[in-house]
């Protein structure tokens, strides 16, 4: 993704991110995370954060590419500040392919299964359904809600509903398949309509939650895989994400 043109002082980078970006043109692609992500029109991400802040990212991110999921990572490094290198993911994204629907279904479809077939156990950071319904506890008390992510089939008006429902409920949260929580086109990158080559944003933690909680044995990823059987374990992970994905301080 190529956004803004910029002049990034590569003297001012450690001497070990610096090797990869030397002639490189810069686009600033930074979100509203907080951190700074800028694109190498050499074929790097680099992103920067607080100290410290990059850490579970980097952990994820070099495990779901051992996985044969994610993007390559190049170097992760711990200055002033936190450095995350990766490799410019490899293809297009399945926008382009829309022309081509059966190839691209079955693409897609190969990739969620081998993402969904990973063994919980074997996750690099453990307790992720705990601590989603701790920070969900949490964010109630502080009076968080994040209006935004209520749509009307969700039947959930507001904060009162949201948590009363999760106090109900969250007992059918099981922590037994990894979801990638935001399956969308553009987080598909093929290298072809039939060539899987990654998926975006599995160890961003602007996803939090959604992208890396585990969750029923039904696979909760998309809403046209719910059955009546799982229709309150998705409501019930709406409504923590209505109270996790906050800026509440």
């Amino acid at each position: 993704m190529k956004a803004e043109k910029i002049s990034l002082p590569l003297a001012q980078l450690p001497e070990q991110i610096r090797t990869y970006l030397e002639g490189a043109n810069f686009y600033d692609s930074s979100s509203h995370s907080g951190a700074c992500v800028f694109y190498a029109d050499t074929g790097y991400y680099l992103k920067i954060d607080q100290k410290g802040q990059l850490a579970q990212e980097a952990t994820l991110a070099k495990w779901f590419e051992e996985q044969g999921l994610g993007v390559p990572v190049v170097h992760y490094l711990i200055s002033d500040k936190d450095y995350l290198l990766t490799k410019e993911a490899e293809g297009k994204d399945a926008l382009a392919f829309l022309q081509q629907p059966e190839e691209l279904c079955q693409t897609m479809a190969a990739a969620l299964r081998k993402l969904h077939s990973i063994q919980p156990q074997h996750f690099p950071i453990q307790h992720r359904l705990q601590h989603y319904k701790e920070q969900a506890e949490e964010n109630y008390r502080k009076g968080c809600f994040y209006q935004k992510a209520l749509l009307p089939q969700f039947h959930i008006s507001s904060r009162e509903e949201a948590y009363q429902l999760i106090q109900e409920q969250g007992h059918l949260l099981t922590a037994d398949a990894l979801i990638h929580g935001d399956a969308c086109l553009p987080n598909f990158i093929l290298k072809d309509a039939a060539t899987f080559s990654c998926l975006l944003t599995l160890a961003s933690p602007a996803l939090a939650i959604a992208t890396l909680t585990f969750t029923g044995r039904s696979g909760l990823l998309l809403i046209i895989y719910l059955t009546p059987n799982t229709q309150s374990s998705f409501l019930t992970t709406m409504a923590g994400r209505m109270l996790i994905q906050t800026n509440c301080a």
